[in-house]
C-alpha cells in the first residue's frame, strides 16, 4: 500500500460530507431563503449548484452560488412544509 492510499484512509470525513450531492435548504440572517444542491464548503463558502434564490420581492435561479458562513442562520437539508394544524 502507498503513501497516497494510507494518506486517504487517514482523511477524516466532515459532517458536509453527509450532505454532499443531496438538496439542501439555506435560510439567511435576513430571511433569504436558498434552495439547491450541496457542492461542498471551501475557505468559509458553502456551495449550491442549481440554486433558486428567494428574497422578499424576487426569486433567482443561478447555477451556482456561495454562501458566506457568518450570513447563514440555518441550514437542513430539503423538506416537507406544512402548515400547523
Amino acid at each position: 500500500m502507498g503513501k497516497k492510499a494510507k494518506a486517504k484512509e487517514k482523511e477524516e470525513k466532515t459532517p458536509y460530507d453527509l450532505i454532499m450531492g443531496k438538496e439542501v435548504t439555506f435560510q439567511l440572517l435576513r430571511g433569504t431563503i436558498i434552495d439547491g444542491i450541496f457542492a461542498g464548503y471551501h475557505l468559509g463558502f458553502f456551495i449550491v449548484t442549481n440554486a433558486e434564490i428567494k428574497g422578499a420581492k424576487n426569486i433567482c435561479k443561478t447555477d451556482l452560488v456561495f454562501i458566506h458562513r457568518n450570513q447563514v442562520q440555518h441550514f437542513h437539508l430539503k423538506g416537507e412544509v406544512k402548515p400547523k394544524a
